[in-house]
């Protein structure tokens, strides 16, 4: 299967990029900036720029896609970790 996964360069992210590999998947990373990705790619954008990698996702035609991507710890959460 062909995924396309936002947040590959976060901690979820990475982890589930290197599970869908283990089992046969191609996968494509978008992440918030592309020097954050991790391990072997296939492609990676930086999704605050899709107007630059637009034709490259067409290209990949994507089966799936699995969003990762978070853009920060919610305030309940940051509250707990002081």
């Amino acid at each position: 299967m062909r995924i396309i996964l936002t947040g590959a360069g976060g901690f979820l992210g990475r982890e589930v990029a290197r599970e869908l590999r283990a089992r046969g998947h191609v996968v494509a990373g978008l992440v918030r900036h592309a020097d954050q990705c991790v391990g072997p790619q296939d492609f990676v954008c930086d999704f605050l720029r899709l107007d630059t990698c637009a034709a490259q996702i067409r290209a990949f035609a994507p089966d799936v896609l699995i969003h990762c991507a978070w853009s920060g710890v919610p305030v309940a959460t940051r509250d707990l970790l002081r």
